[in-house]
């Protein structure tokens, strides 16, 4: 009978460490440290993302826009590594010059400290200076490091 019963626990135990771990659903916000060069100058940029994770699964973690809550996209998981686009773009104008951001490209690795999940690596984005009065548009590559939690 106890023989019995210690194998129902080794089983029962062997199940739960196999239990998969993975991003939980909920508000992340993506912190994007990047530089781009202008004019033989290499200049800072950093930007901050407001992103809804909806689910993660073995093979993708699927997220959403927050501030629009109309574009949702997909990156691709296999295991703890991450790539895929961020289909977020911000338009940013003035009185005869705006810019544009996005999408944004990313490869790295999520990973969980405590209760707290985060992804990070590299990134990278088109960053469009349009200048409305010369009908002038400047195409920059933005490219860093970033992290998500």
């Amino acid at each position: 009978m106890k023989t019995y019963f210690l194998a129902i626990i080794v089983c029962f135990l062997f199940i739960m460490g196999c239990t998969k771990d993975k991003p939980e659903p909920g508000s992340y916000i993506g912190v994007f440290n990047g530089t781009y060069i202008q004019n033989n100058i290499e200049i800072e940029q950093q930007r901050y993302i407001e992103l809804e994770l909806i689910k993660s699964t073995k093979n993708y973690i699927e997220f959403k826009d927050a501030k629009t809550s109309s574009n949702y996209f997909k990156i691709t998981k296999n295991k703890h590594k991450v790539d895929g686009v961020l289909d977020v773009s911000i338009i940013r104008g003035g009185s005869s010059t705006g810019c544009v951001f996005g999408p944004i490209t990313i490869n790295g690795e999520w990973s969980k400290n405590n209760k707290n999940y985060t992804i990070e690596g590299d990134f990278s984005y088109e960053y469009k200076i349009v200048n409305s009065s010369t009908q002038i548009t400047d195409i920059f590559i933005v490219s860093g490091k970033f992290q998500i939690k």
